[in-house]
């Protein structure tokens, strides 16, 4: 279980911040994803955890990640959404070390 969650949670990084940069383009269908991949990370989070997961720090980090891009991408706060794109980086690390233990 613990192994497909991050694994998961590992494309939907992916997937993010392919969005995190298409905002940053301008490109209009950005906002859009970035609420899909939002969703979907706190599913994904949720499910696990309700599922007898140990809490998840890159997780939440994502989850973070994802919220701080959607709001900037309302906002049209390019910094912030530098900020969040470095935050999904940051996440990807932390879902790394601890799919490994």
């Amino acid at each position: 279980m613990a192994q497909a969650f991050y694994l998961g949670m590992d494309d939907l990084a992916i997937h993010l911040d392919t969005a995190i940069g298409d905002a940053l383009d301008g490109n209009p269908g950005a906002l859009a994803r970035i609420k899909r991949f939002r969703r979907q990370i706190r599913n994904r989070l949720n499910k696990y955890l309700l599922a007898g997961g140990d809490t998840s720090v890159g997780g939440n980090l994502l989850l973070s990640a994802a919220t701080q891009a959607q709001e900037a991408t309302i906002d049209e706060d390019l910094p912030r959404l530098v900020d969040a794109r470095r935050e999904v980086t940051d996440a990807r690390s932390q879902l790394a070390e601890e799919a490994v233990g």
